[in-house]
């Protein structure tokens, strides 16, 4: 509520706190932002005509997800993750019909859709300490570990128990697909999330990237097999009616990272650093303000914007934050590829 919606709905991909100019790298603090003052907008606009769940600022995570479980709500504007228990349980109560589909929204004025954005390890990852005896064979490890074949053990598991080598083609029975499903599977297995945290292969639609040399899918959920397995028969007639192979293809490309994301700027910054609780104070003052502009008559909606927007002007540190933000980001990009 306070900044991810603005930013997406402007097309911009997840940097946090901040909207980063995709040619510039310069961030901005999103509750700052034009696309801050039209997202209230349409919220105001959808309060005042009713259309907007009038709990919304008063309901837990826990009653918000029971309403999308019980089939009642027309939309959401969520990241998956983050309600996929809803997901399924309106797919067990065999409730199809009253489901959601993710599409990428945005205001008219965005140029291009970022949903899709790139994972980069940044907050996550392996670290060698500096009391490390043989930092060199540390890295030596690793390095053998981002190898081909480790890949393919960890992401496909083993062949001839978790996948079959086909004229080349990396292929699974519907057993085998259902196993690689099966998260008590796959960990008793040792694949795939015990080695998220090991420097692995991106898994995206980019072939350039997300394909091993030998022509095989690095991600098997691009394989044509696991959409015809994964998906259920709503989706499936979804997908028919729109004459598109995944539910992705709603969705721009991935594409390949350029600078760290916005999101783990912030935790390079010292905790008692005026730049860092700048932005506690300033999300602070968003849960107030945005709850206030969108319940107001709409007639008040300018004026309360500019004094929103002059309590975070006033707020110490928020404008060397952005100026910090754009700095670091600007220079992690050197360290990306083209």
């Amino acid at each position: 509520m306070e900044y991810g919606a603005p930013r997406y709905l402007s097309g911009y991909p997840n940097d946090g706190v901040t909207m980063v100019d995709q040619e510039t790298l310069e961030a901005k603090v999103v509750m700052t932002t034009d696309a801050n003052k039209e997202y209230l907008k349409f919220m105001n606009e959808m309060w005042n005509l009713g259309y907007l769940d009038k709990e919304v600022f008063m309901q837990k995570d826990d009653q918000y997800k029971a309403k999308i479980a019980s089939g009642r709500v027309i939309g959401v504007y969520d990241q998956r993750w983050g309600i996929v228990d809803s997901l399924n349980a309106l797919e067990k109560i065999g409730k199809d019909d009253r489901n959601l589909v993710a599409f990428p929204v945005t205001i008219d004025s965005a140029e291009r859709e970022y949903y899709r954005g790139p994972y980069a390890i940044v907050m996550q990852g392996i670290s060698i300490t500096t009391s490390c005896k043989d930092p060199e064979g540390a890295f030596r490890f690793l390095d053998r570990m981002a190898a081909d074949d480790i890949q393919k053990l960890a992401i496909w598991g083993i062949e001839g128990e978790d996948y079959t080598l086909v004229d080349g083609k990396f292929t699974r029975t519907a057993e085998q697909w259902n196993n690689s499903f099966d998260l008590e599977y796959t960990r008793a297995q040792g694949s795939n999330d015990v080695f998220n945290n090991f420097p692995r292969r991106e898994r995206t639609d980019n072939e350039t990237y997300a394909k091993f040399d030998d022509g095989n899918w690095c991600n098997p959920s691009m394989d044509p097999e696991y959409a015809d397995l994964r998906y259920k028969d709503y989706e499936k007639q979804i997908l028919k009616d729109y004459n598109i192979k995944t539910l992705n293809d709603f969705f721009a490309p991935a594409y390949p990272a350029r600078y760290q994301p916005g999101w783990a700027v912030r935790q390079q910054l010292p905790q008692d650093s005026a730049e860092y609780i700048s932005i506690d104070k300033a999300l602070a003052i968003a849960n107030e303000w945005h709850a206030k502009i969108t319940q107001a008559p709409p007639g008040d909606f300018e004026t309360l914007w500019e004094q929103y927007q002059a309590e975070l002007t006033a707020v110490p540190g928020l404008a060397e934050y952005e100026a910090e933000a754009t700095r670091l980001t600007q220079e992690s990009a050197k360290y990306y590829g083209d």
